[in-house]
C-alpha cells in the first residue's frame, strides 16, 4: 500500500504524522511525506499513485480541491485536526494565532476537508 502524508511545519506533525507513518514504512508500506511550506503550498505530484492520503492539520487553499480529486479517483482520505483551536481559552498566548482574520483563514477550509475524508481523527471531544 502506498500512503501519502501531507503535514505543516509544526512540532506536533512529528508525533501525529511523521513518526507513525515511519512505523508503517518499517512494516513494508511505501510512504511519501509531503511537507507544506509556510504558506500552505506543497508538491501535489508527490501524492500520485497513493492508496491513502493522510492530511494532518493542514488547510492550505489547494488541499480541499486536491483531496476531492483524489477521493473521486478512489483514494482514501484521512484528515486529522488534532485539536479544535476554536476552544483555546481566553488569555492563552496561543489565542492570537487562531482568532481574527488569521483564525478565519485557518478554519475556513476545515469543513471542506471533513467532507472529503473517509476517516477523521481528533483529540478534541
Amino acid at each position: 500500500m502506498k500512503i501519502g502524508v501531507v503535514f505543516p511545519s509544526i512540532t506536533n506533525s512529528y508525533y501525529r504524522a511523521v513518526w507513525p507513518v515511519g512505523t508503517l514504512r518499517d512494516r513494508g508500506h511505501e510512504t511519501v511525506l509531503v511537507q507544506e511550506d509556510d504558506r500552505g503550498h506543497f508538491d501535489a505530484r508527490l501524492l500520485e499513485g497513493c492508496d491513502v492520503v493522510y492530511a494532518y492539520r493542514t488547510a492550505g487553499s489547494a488541499l480541499p480541491r486536491l483531496l476531492d480529486k483524489l477521493r473521486r479517483r478512489g483514494v482514501a482520505v484521512v484528515f486529522d485536526n488534532d485539536d479544535d483551536h476554536r476552544l483555546i481559552p481566553q488569555g492563552s498566548p496561543e489565542l492570537e494565532k487562531f482568532t481574527g482574520f488569521a483564525g478565519h483563514q485557518k478554519h475556513r477550509d476545515i469543513p471542506k476537508m471533513l467532507r472529503q475524508a473517509v476517516v477523521v481523527t481528533t483529540t478534541s471531544a
